[in-house]
């Protein structure tokens, strides 16, 4: 799915990407599908688990709690694919390459130099040695 706002840019130099060979539309439209349907399967899959955990033990337990909690975001992500991706142009290089809604803003995370001054520490400054028997004589 990466491949997709590039193919304007694999095709002038002549690289027989997937998207090139197939297709923008026809990748991303698929690409799509197999997404949703992965998450849906995950979703199953934990629910099922989910199930059998509480249909093993007399109490719910915390298991069964988590795998229900996954389940139920696999199948939010699923759902969350399948909207947002239905309205985008695959032609549209920028709008493949954004985030799915046009409102959507991306999310900046640190790099090391940023975590760097955030911390106000120096990462890679020497360690001090261990200090050794303490003498206490006088």
């Amino acid at each position: 799915m990466k491949d997709v706002p590039d193919a304007a840019g694999d095709a002038k130099f002549n690289i027989r990407s997937f998207t090139v060979r197939i297709g923008q539309k026809s990748v991303f439209t698929s690409m799509r599908k197999l997404l949703t349907v992965l998450f849906f399967g995950v979703g199953t899959g934990f629910a099922r688990s989910a199930i059998e955990a509480f249909k093993s033990s007399a109490s719910i337990t915390t298991l069964g709690i988590c795998r229900c909690i996954v389940a139920l975001s696999a199948f939010g992500a699923g759902i969350s694919v399948r909207q947002e991706a239905q309205d985008v142009n695959a032609e549209d290089s920028g709008e493949v390459g954004a985030n799915m809604r046009p409102d959507h803003r991306r999310l900046k995370f640190p790099g090391f130099t940023e975590m760097k001054s955030i911390l106000k520490i120096d990462l890679l400054k020497e360690i001090p040695p261990k200090p050794t028997k303490l003498d206490l004589t006088f």
